[in-house]
């Protein structure tokens, strides 16, 4: 993480040195997720926009509207809500979805969209989002851990362990749930147990 770290720095500087090397003949654009990672030298060589999400209503009538050009046949329009309450507000997410659940014949098959999308995708995506996840959230994608994939679910949870409640405490919860997973029968149950843990912070073991 240390390497991984130093490496982001020394990118930043390098790109904050042709910012400066041609800011008399080119116009630079960025975007980021993450403006605080940004080295504030780096950051104040930029005019800042801030992009708000759009809303989920806005989201539906923009997908729909794709849909319409793109001539894609739908069975119901709830398809499309669902899916658009689900990823909302990650419009790539949702457009991934769909594309990849249209037929040759683009033909929307909402029926696949979510086995085809859940679990550890998912999973990555609430841990990875700029919205920190809640324990509703993970809940729902628990039903897809199972004794192949576990020790990824858990190992996506440290990957971005600034995303816990409580980092520290976290860790630790995650280090032994992980190692107790490795001898538990129902792999659901023991991560819906870790979640509670984590996001309520009970003390009791």
């Amino acid at each position: 993480m240390k390497k991984l770290i130093v490496c982001l720095s020394d990118a930043q500087k390098a790109l904050r040195q042709v910012t400066e090397e041609f800011s008399d003949r080119v116009r630079f654009i960025a975007t980021a997720n993450y403006p605080k990672k940004i080295d504030p030298a780096l950051h104040s060589r930029f005019q800042t926009l801030q992009m708000d999400s759009m809303d989920k209503e806005s989201i539906l009538e923009y997908i729909a509207a794709i849909i319409e050009i793109e001539e894609i046949e739908i069975q119901e329009v709830q398809d499309i809500i669902d899916v658009v309450d689900r990823f909302a507000p990650d419009i790539r997410k949702i457009l991934n979805t769909i594309d990849e659940n249209v037929d040759s014949n683009n033909i929307l098959h909402a029926s696949t969209m979510t086995s085809s999308t859940a679990g550890e995708e998912d999973w990555e995506y609430i841990w990875t989002r700029e919205d920190k996840p809640t324990l509703e959230d993970c809940l729902v994608l628990t039903d897809y851990v199972d004794m192949n994939n576990f020790e990824r679910f858990y190992e996506i949870m440290y990957e971005n362990h600034v995303a816990l409640p409580d980092v520290a405490k976290g860790i630790i919860l995650i280090s032994k749930y992980l190692d107790r997973a490795k001898r538990c029968a129902n792999q659901k149950l023991h991560l819906d147990a870790c979640l509670y843990h984590i996001f309520l912070m009970d003390d009791d073991e």
